[in-house]
């Protein structure tokens, strides 16, 4: 089917009937040469050619959407869920599909959830952080001295300040010192901390079937310090947001391996990281420059950016070519108004009409406005 010639024809036929000159023709050859298609194409659609679409016939796959988007989305693999379909089946049935179908099909729910933007949940000052400790890996230095590195991040939800640090070891102590030094270094404890089911924290994980058991001694400990633990429910990595972005990125330290010389030239490396992570366009559609967040379009989520800092703006450039430009600003969060648009229509809003998702994005401008009018954002 040739839309291409078909909306031209159509285009064409509605110029027809709105011009008064009784001679007015389209000409088929023209028509065929300008959409790159046979003479007969053309002649059969300005004779008015209606192709109907093709009925998509049933999937094997489509009874189980829904089982497999929902055990895909919890961190089961694509091959897991196949070995079980075609093992125990769902509600009684068995899946008789091929592989490579469940397979592209797990595929587009990634590409879908890779894409989708997020409008940020905003928290008060001092109200939340998360904490995650990179499992171990071994790293030799140059001289063949071998370290089993892990690297602890804690993350302030409001301003996103970050504390860094390498351990050689996973040892609870060694976990409750890292968690009190970033405490000193953000100058403060928050209300609550998001945590993963690690076994410092916890002696027995939450899942979708049973509660959280906290470990005593940590219990005591966020007793003792006053902060509410939370614990992310096994493979729901989303729930603790940028932060297991930042851990995937550090494994580009793998890259100095029998490079650096001690532990300290690692740390060196991880604050370099932490600025090259900056420029990649985040979950929420932004980037960062100097602590503040600019947005761009939704269609770069994932993408590395490059930006020219001129006088008081911001140029920003993909690939070489340029997408958008902002005022630099000491505020924490700056949207275009257009690229807000972009994201309520991508995701939560997309059941609204234009004009309610281009009031919602004004309200939400609004308030932004007033919380930064009410101080700078330390």
């Amino acid at each position: 089917m040739r839309i291409d010639v078909m909306y031209t024809v159509r285009r064409l036929v509605n110029k027809m009937t709105i011009n008064t000159e009784k001679d007015f023709k389209i000409n088929v050859s023209k028509l065929a040469r300008e959409n790159s298609c046979d003479w007969r194409t053309a002649k059969k659609y300005i004779e008015g050619y209606d192709p109907k679409e093709k009925k998509q016939r049933p999937s094997k796959l489509d009874y189980f959407k829904e089982f497999i988007t929902k055990k895909y989305s919890e961190g089961c693999t694509a091959k897991s869920i196949y070995l079980y379909l075609i093992k125990r089946g769902y509600n009684g049935k068995l899946y008789e599909g091929k592989y490579t179908i469940l397979r592209e099909f797990c595929r587009d729910i990634k590409i879908k959830e890779a894409k989708k933007a997020v409008v940020r949940y905003e928290t008060l000052p001092g109200e939340q952080a998360q904490v995650d400790w990179k499992e171990s890996f071994k790293l030799y230095t140059k001289y063949g001295e071998q370290l089993h590195i892990n690297v602890f991040l804690y993350t302030l939800k409001y301003s996103r300040k970050k504390y860094l640090t390498l351990t050689l070891d996973r040892k609870q102590n060694t976990f409750f010192n890292s968690l009190i030094n970033a405490f000193k270094s953000t100058n403060g404890v928050p209300d609550t901390i998001l945590f993963d089911n690690m076994k410092t924290v916890v002696d027995r994980a939450r899942s979708e079937f049973q509660k959280v058991v906290l470990n005593e001694k940590f219990r005591q400990l966020s007793l003792d310090i006053g902060f509410n633990p939370v614990i992310c429910r096994a493979y729901r990595p989303k729930s603790k947001g940028s932060v297991e972005t930042v851990a995937k990125l550090i494994d580009r330290l793998k890259v100095y391996n029998n490079e650096f010389e001690t532990i300290d030239d690692l740390s060196d490396i991880i604050k370099e990281f932490n600025e090259d992570i900056k420029r990649k366009v985040n979950r929420e559609s932004m980037i960062e420059y100097k602590g503040s967040k600019y947005s761009v379009p939704p269609h770069l989520i994932g993408q590395m950016v490059e930006i020219r800092v001129e006088g008081t703006q911001l140029f920003i450039y993909y690939n070489n070519l340029f997408i958008h430009s902002h005022q630099l600003s000491k505020q924490k969060f700056n949207y275009s108004k257009e690229h807000l648009i972009e994201i309520l229509q991508n995701d939560a809003f997309r059941q609204h009409n234009t004009e309610d998702i281009e009031r919602i994005a004004e309200e939400n401008l609004e308030k932004l406005d007033k919380l930064y009018s009410l101080g700078e954002v330390k």
